[in-house]
């Protein structure tokens, strides 16, 4: 009876946003043939800018005019900060620094279906958002020049593209700020013709949280020592804005690694690279630790996580304590157990309030007022309370 009422909620749920998706791109019809478009060169054109110009690149895609639109990504949350200067980068132009659109706001015919259908939907919902923030006779360049592999049809011009973008770097001393398990150029030849790398890790994840700390690194190197490779979503655009702002060239590059390596691949699919955070293929789960000694020397400095703070008075935190001494006091040492906060929601999302109750009465420890969810591990200890956030404690913390 379960699973005959899923399949029909599932079955709802498809048609309502098929209706819904079918009457925004009907909608979408007439203002895409009246309102005038955005212009947006090649990507060899863009390349090419770049390479004589020496000018900074901020790039955006779906995910930044959702930032701008004040949403949340599934690797970063909404900061009105943010917000605030995804929308400066795309309506304030400065001298020496060129802002980077996709292709799509015309014709999507160098695109594969997948691509395609993608576009046309997130056109139909966010068109009026990006004709709202940018000034539409202003010439754009073009974001897909670290995305010139998966998207295309025709895929005989990949080999030169990523030919030319390596001219960018060539010869220079580069800066490379990225995510701590994106890891640019490990294992492939993408940044073999560069003098030197000099690598900062930032976290995979609501890198824009540690945006200051970041900044403050970068300026103590002079404007003209480095040429800055940005590697962190949403943050990456922004930053790569502000440092141009302070004299510094710097090119939000993402994705053009993992491009990089589908290419090398042959790969028809977005599918994940060993070693390497992939957000769009299995969002980077199960990827482990290296041991490519070029790596480990190219490592300059890494951005921590801000552990969360726990009130040590509280009564449930001493329970927890208790349970921790108890499970590790014969392997391991308390004092080394790392406590992380992870906050996500845990409460079921079909079940009603009554039902959870029935339900918790028989998989939970009833503390006070309190319910723990007690799920025992040899090497660590996951404590969910309150439906509200999950204390992980112990060595192998995701």
């Amino acid at each position: 009876m379960k699973k005959l009422l899923v399949d029909i909620w599932n079955c709802l749920f498809d048609c309502y946003l098929t209706v819904r998706n079918s009457l925004y791109l009907f909608m979408d019809i007439p203002y895409r043939k009246v309102v005038i478009a955005p212009h947006v060169v090649s990507i060899e054109e863009t390349i090419r800018y770049i390479i004589q110009s020496h000018c900074s690149v901020s790039r955006l895609g779906d995910g930044e005019i959702k930032i701008a639109n004040g949403k949340a990504l599934a690797f970063q949350t909404q900061q009105p900060l943010l917000q605030q200067k995804m929308q400066e980068v795309l309506s304030v132009p400065i001298s020496n620094h060129i802002v980077c659109l996709p292709d799509i706001f015309t014709d999507l015919s160098l695109y594969n279906i997948e691509a395609r259908n993608h576009w046309k939907l997130h056109l139909a919902f966010y068109r009026k958002s990006w004709y709202k923030y940018i000034n539409r006779k202003r010439i754009f360049h073009n974001a897909f020049i670290s995305r010139c592999y998966m998207m295309f049809a025709d895929k005989t011009q990949c080999a030169f593209y990523f030919k030319l973008i390596q001219q960018i770097w060539a010869d220079k001393d580069i800066l490379l700020i990225e995510g701590e398990k994106s890891r640019l150029g490990v294992g492939n030849d993408l940044f073999d013709n560069v003098k030197s790398i000099r690598r900062i890790l930032a976290p995979n994840t609501n890198a824009f949280d540690h945006y200051d700390a970041i900044m403050k690194i970068v300026q103590k190197y002079s404007p003209n020592e480095y040429l800055i490779l940005l590697a962190l979503g949403p943050t990456a655009t922004v930053m790569a804005y502000n440092l141009a702002q302070k004299g510094y060239q710097a090119i939000d590059i993402g994705h053009i690694d993992i491009e990089y390596e589908w290419y090398r691949m042959g790969a028809s699919h977005k599918v994940p690279i060993p070693s390497k955070y992939v957000n769009e293929a299995d969002a980077g789960v199960g990827v482990g630790d290296i041991h490519d000694e070029k790596y480990k020397k190219e490592y300059c400095q890494q951005i921590r996580r801000i552990p969360a703070r726990i009130d040590t008075k509280h009564r449930l935190y001493k329970i927890v304590i208790k349970h921790i001494q108890y499970q590790f006091h014969k392997t391991e040492p308390f004092a080394r157990c790392p406590i992380r906060v992870l906050t996500i929601p845990t409460r079921h999302r079909y079940e009603t309030q009554a039902k959870q109750q029935r339900r918790n009465k028989k998989r939970h420890h009833i503390l006070g007022n309190r319910k723990v969810d007690r799920t025992i591990n040899i090497s660590h200890l996951v404590l969910s309370y309150d439906f509200s956030f999950i204390i992980a404690i112990g060595r192998n913390i995701i």
